[in-house]
């Protein structure tokens, strides 16, 4: 047999067999530790499906308040701030004066009546105001006038004086005539009537000095009464001015009753810090709202959490959440932990309850113990609200996967 016949013919027979021929795979190292790993990793994942526990948490909203509690202080009633006498963070003692509140008085037409009041007092007080000034005008005036008719006085007296001084020397003069026109009558040098003449010249003489003496009696009392009406100006001008100063403090004296009955005073109602004033001079004031708050002194931060009955699983005083603060975020700064110190027993209604979160569902009032928190870069302050992460149960992937079907068991099969 030829060796191309034996080629032939073994080969026949070796595939007579299997007429596709046979498959040859070749198993490489690297193959073999991928499929080793691939086991690795598919029996990680079912243990931690079947065996890790998983945390089932809650998210609540909260925020941080003082644990004494912050005192509010709430106006009585609606009106506008007229003064504000403390500042945000300063110390404050019970019944100190915090602030005063203008309320609105109204007449007996309804009409707000303060305003108008306030507005004919100030017309009243600037009337008192002018007549004072006409008061003080008035009397420097009477008194230059006085001073003027004194000094005029003087001046007319002065010539009076002297033209009775003239006088007395005529009527001396006349009468040493008459004497010795007397002597030559006698003699019998001059007549009668030239006797007569004399005598006549020496009456009109003397009647002229008593006429010029009741001149000079008139004018030293006029003087006098000129002098005596000075001397009463400065006692007059202050009877007119105490009159005009009583009837300025009426005015004021109305004012501040007008105001008394239009203010009132806000009043500490404890000892602490002054928080959350937001009100100054001539802001509006609404009865409902707080004007400020009044942290106790020495008081400490706890957390306040508002959390739905669903949140409330295995919780209890002592457990440990998470608190993911606004002003920091997570992201950044971490989660912080506080410790549950008390629980309430019964839920909170919003809706008959302000609350500071925005909740829509009853919730339960917890408090919580912030843990170390505060540092250079931290500072807790009241009001500050966060996220609060609360780990309500444990449970595997495998169970939590489970629980729908048997659920969906219990209701079919009870």
């Amino acid at each position: 047999m030829s060796a191309q016949s034996l080629f032939r013919v073994q080969v026949l027979q070796h595939t007579g067999g299997d007429p596709l021929g046979s498959v040859l795979v070749s198993r490489t190292p690297f193959f073999a530790l991928w499929t080793v790993l691939a086991l690795v990793f598919i029996v990680a994942g079912l243990v931690f499906v079947l065996r890790v526990p998983l945390n089932q948490s809650v998210v609540a909203r909260g925020h941080l308040a003082p644990s004494q509690g912050a005192v509010k202080v709430l106006s009585p009633s609606a009106g506008t701030v007229s003064g504000v006498y403390v500042r945000e963070g300063q110390v404050v003692h019970e019944g100190q004066q915090l602030a005063t509140i203008r309320q609105p008085v109204f007449d007996a037409s309804g009409e707000a009546g303060v305003d108008e009041g306030l507005r004919q007092l100030q017309e009243e007080l600037q009337r008192q105001r002018n007549r004072e000034a006409l008061v003080r005008q008035e009397s420097a005036l009477r008194r230059s006038s006085l001073e003027s008719r004194w000094q005029a006085g003087e001046e007319e007296l002065a010539l009076l004086h002297a033209q009775h001084g003239l006088l007395t020397q005529r009527q001396a003069l006349a009468e040493a005539e008459l004497a010795r026109q007397s002597v030559l009558y006698r003699q019998g040098d001059i007549a009668q009537a030239r006797l007569d003449q004399t005598r006549d010249a020496l009456l009109q003489i003397e009647q002229s000095a008593v006429s010029l003496q009741y001149e000079i009696a008139r004018q030293e009392s006029g003087r006098a009464a000129l002098q005596h009406e000075i001397r009463q100006l400065p006692a007059q001008r202050e009877r007119e001015l105490l009159e005009v100063a009583g009837a300025i403090a009426r005015v004021h004296e109305r004012e501040q009753q007008l105001r008394r009955d239009s203010e009132f005073s806000l009043m500490a109602p404890a000892d602490g810090i002054v928080n959350n004033l937001l009100l100054q001079r001539g802001a509006a004031v609404d009865a409902r709202v707080p004007f400020l708050d009044i942290l106790p002194g020495g008081a400490v931060l706890e957390a306040r959490l508002y959390l739905p009955s669903r949140a409330l699983g295995e919780l209890a005083p002592g457990q440990t959440v998470l608190l993911a603060l606004d002003a920091y975020p997570a992201r950044q700064y971490g989660y912080f932990s506080a410790r549950v110190e008390s629980l309430a027993n019964t839920a909170v209604d919003p809706r008959e309850h302000l609350l500071p979160v925005d909740i829509r569902e009853p919730v339960y009032l917890l408090r919580a113990r912030p843990l170390n928190v505060e540092s250079e870069r931290i500072t807790l302050r009241a009001g500050m609200q966060f996220t609060a992460h609360i780990v309500t149960g444990r449970q595997t992937l495998f169970a939590r996967m489970v629980s729908p079907l048997r659920s969906i068991g219990g209701r079919l099969w009870g």
